[in-house]
Parts: structure tokens; sequence; C-alpha cells
């Protein structure tokens, strides 16, 4: 039967990051609440990146109405290139994420929640309000 768990054994998505003690329990719970953190700066770096990118399109053709809407704007190569990697990374970041909390282990999944709940906060004024991406493309949709 599958239920969350406050065991301190566990191991977490690889074979080598095992837990056996507490001292490796909360070494755990810090790393994994950084890296939800760094999920939610990273997220809101990569909006505010495109919406400067077509910031800077809009200004070359003169259309910042469009600014509020989702454009079809054509974006450099280079610029998709740094946005598909950034969504490798997410993506990767997410599922790691997901992983973690699929472990049942109540510790893990708080410091994912943690750590998400933080970033969020520290990182929200850094978004741009009227964020390119929309609010269904930021989750997991399995």
């Amino acid at each position: 039967m599958m239920v969350f768990h406050l065991e301190i054994e566990e191991v977490v998505v690889f074979r080598f990051w095992a837990i056996k003690s507490v001292a490796g329990m909360i070494a755990s719970v810090v790393a994994i609440s950084f890296i939800s953190f760094c999920y939610e700066g990273l997220r809101a770096f990569r909006e505010r990146l495109l919406l400067r990118t077509k910031g800077r399109l809009l200004r070359s053709t003169n259309e910042r109405s469009l600014l509020t809407q989702r454009t079809n704007l054509k974006l450099s190569r280079w610029d998709k290139l740094v946005q598909t990697a950034l969504q490798v990374v997410l993506l990767s970041l997410s599922y790691f994420l997901m992983l973690v909390v699929m472990t049942l282990n109540v510790w893990l999944s708080f410091a994912v929640l943690l750590g998400d709940a933080v970033g969020y906060y520290v990182f929200f004024d850094y978004r741009p309000a009227n964020a390119v991406v929309s609010e269904g493309e930021d989750h997991c949709h399995i």
C-alpha cells in the first residue's frame, strides 16, 4: 500500500542518494528545497527573458499594444535556442521534483513545497506582470 511516511532511511531518485541518518535527511531536505527554489527562479528568469525579447522585437516593429497579447513574433534562432534550453532544464527539474514527491516521504515532499513556496515569494516581483508564459504551462500535465 502506498502511503506517505516519516521514515528517515530513503533513496532519493538515484541509488547513490541514499539517506541513512537524521543528518542525511536534513541535508537532503536542504538540498531539495534549494533545487525547488532554483526551479522557481529559473522559471521567472525564462518568463522575463522571453518578455524582454518580445519587447525588443515589438520596439523594432512599433507595435507596443501587442505586448499584452500573445503574439506570433518571430524570435531569432539564438533566442529560440536559449528558450528551448531553459525549457529542457525546467522540465528536467520538474520531473526530478515530481519523483522526489513520489517517494511519498513527508520530509522530502515538504522540502519540495517549501523550496517552491519560498522561491515563488522571492521571485514574485521579478516576474513580469503580463508574463508571456501562460499559467497552464508551468506544471506537469501527465
